[in-house]
Formats: C-alpha cells, structure tokens, sequence
C-alpha cells in the first residue's frame, strides 16, 4: 500500500510538472506572439512638400495660391505602418489622419495608383509638365507608389514638382 501511495504520489508529481511545464509554454508562445505583433508596427517619416510652387507662384493656376503654405510644406510627420505596406498605404493614411485632401485613381496598364492630387494641387496647375512625384531615402524609384514596400526609418517624400 505504501508502494501504492508513494506511485501515486509520483504520478501527481510528475503531472503538476507537466502542466507547469505546459503552462510555462503556452505563456512563453503567447508573449512571442505580442512581441511578433508589437515587432510588426515599424516606423518611418513622410514628407509632403511643394517647394518647387514657391518659385514658379507666376506659373501657379489662378487660386491655387491659398493651397501653398509659405514654407512649402504640407506635411512632416513620424508615421507608425505595418510591414508589408506600402507609400501608397502610408501616404493614405497620413493624408486621412491628419486631414489633407488627396485624390488617386488606379492604372491598371501599370497596376499601381497614380496620384492626382494632394492638397487641392493637381498634375498641370503650375505648368505643363508639373505634378506630385515621390522619393523614398532621397531617392526616386522607378515604380508606382503602391508598388514600392516600405521599410522601417524609410524617408518618404511626396514633392510636387514644376517641371518634370
């Protein structure tokens, strides 16, 4: 009985450790995933700007001028993403959060999103050959904007230019 009672006693012993064991997994793989998730939210810096208006204000669409700020830019911000996102993603969701008109329309033959507008200043208000390109650490890539995967600390900057 003795013998008995000390198994038995073994057993318990042996299954309480299993299940701190279990335990002690489970909120090992739990903390890894909210570390994952907490890992997942990177950041990087979006510039909007329209520098190149300042110079060219004679060449400017007539009332235009009250979309210009007298710095020449719309926007500088440090910007939270997730990887796997793109310009494209964190240009719409700083234009949505802080307020600043933007309109877009998708071009199929190049399977990216063209951007027409950002501030009420659209492609030819200020010259023929004028409107909004982009650059990503000082330089400019040679796909569309919903194209080009950020990374984190990128520099993006959306520039409107006068003459491209």
């Amino acid at each position: 009985e003795k013998n008995s009672e000390q198994s038995t006693s073994q057993e318990q012993e042996k299954n309480s450790e299993q299940s701190t064991s279990q335990e002690q997994e489970k909120n090992s793989e739990q903390n890894t995933s909210t570390e994952q998730k907490q890992d997942a939210i990177q950041t990087c810096t979006i510039s909007i700007q329209c520098l190149s208006i300042l110079d060219n204000m004679d060449k400017l669409a007539s009332g235009k001028e009250e979309f210009v700020p007298t710095d020449g830019y719309i926007l500088f911000a440090n910007v939270e993403y997730t990887e796997g996102e793109t310009v494209f993603d964190v240009l719409e969701r700083a234009c949505s959060s802080y307020g600043i008109q933007i309109e877009y329309s998708y071009t199929p033959i190049y399977g990216t999103y063209y951007i027409e507008g950002i501030n009420q200043l659209y492609e030819f208000d200020c010259g023929s050959t004028s409107g909004w390109m982009y650059s990503v650490n000082g330089v400019s890539p040679n796909v569309g904007c919903s194209s080009y995967t950020v990374m984190q600390g990128d520099s993006i900057v959306f520039y409107y230019t006068c003459g491209y």
